[in-house]
């Protein structure tokens, strides 16, 4: 989405948006952070998933842990460790795809949602989603970060383009 040429005789950019360059240093590192976190979560719900699943796809491992570990609860671990997994590669799309939007400023609802979604401790990676998540939470709350996001996602209207002089 280009700028419109606010240098054009008779226009000027309204005082209440921030630069859209400043709103994008704002939300970078809180960004980044979300996006490692999400990486990391990828990783270790991939880890996991085959962890768990393995036993079930292979005869001679699933016989032994039936034997050692006591049948059906067994089972029963490694299907919720298979669903803790898929929640974890489902969340970790949530927290990458916000994360991009927040770092290209283009959805304030995203964000937030990778945000909040980094937060919780179960399907995000190693605890490291909370304190990334507060600080991103934080500075979405920002006045100047919410009027960045507004005047860049089409929640609030712009101004109409100069007229072009010919």
């Amino acid at each position: 989405m280009s700028d419109p040429n606010w240098n054009q005789p008779g226009w000027s950019q309204p005082t209440n948006w921030p630069p859209a360059a400043n709103v994008r240093d704002l939300v970078r590192g809180p960004a980044i952070g979300l996006i490692v976190t999400g990486a990391l979560t990828v990783l270790s719900s991939a880890a996991g998933l085959f962890t768990n699943a393995l036993p079930l796809i292979m005869p001679d491992a699933r016989e032994k842990m039936m034997a050692e570990e006591g049948g059906g609860a067994a089972i029963s671990l490694l299907f919720a460790g298979i669903v803790f997994s898929l929640a974890g590669l489902a969340s970790s799309g949530v927290i990458i795809y916000g994360a991009v939007q927040m770092l290209n400023v283009r959805s304030h609802k995203w964000a937030m949602a990778s945000a909040i979604v980094s937060m919780i401790p179960v399907i995000s990676c190693c605890l490291l989603g909370l304190p990334i998540g507060i600080w991103a939470v934080v500075v979405l709350g920002k006045p100047e970060v919410k009027a960045g996001f507004e005047g860049l996602d089409g929640t609030a209207s712009a101004p109409p383009p100069p007229p072009s002089y010919q």
